[in-house]
């Protein structure tokens, strides 16, 4: 089994259904297929927090920092 270089490829980490896109963003103002670095990390950070029965693996998708709310 090969594992993978978050930095350099893409991988699965969740399966959402698309009730559950529609809800984040109409609740969180979020499009769940965007570009932008700083709003996929908002992605990881809700399904972490709200949804993490939608997760494919046990792995982590966001860490809090000191400076995160």
């Amino acid at each position: 089994m090969q594992g993978f270089r978050a930095k350099t490829a893409f991988h699965k980490v969740a399966s959402i259904p698309p009730i559950i896109q529609v809800k984040i963003m109409k609740e969180h103002n979020l499009d769940v297929f965007t570009d932008d670095p700083n709003e996929r990390k908002r992605v990881e950070r809700i399904i972490e927090q709200e949804y993490p029965v939608l997760k494919t693996n046990g792995a982590k998708l966001w860490r809090p920092t000191s400076g995160t709310k």
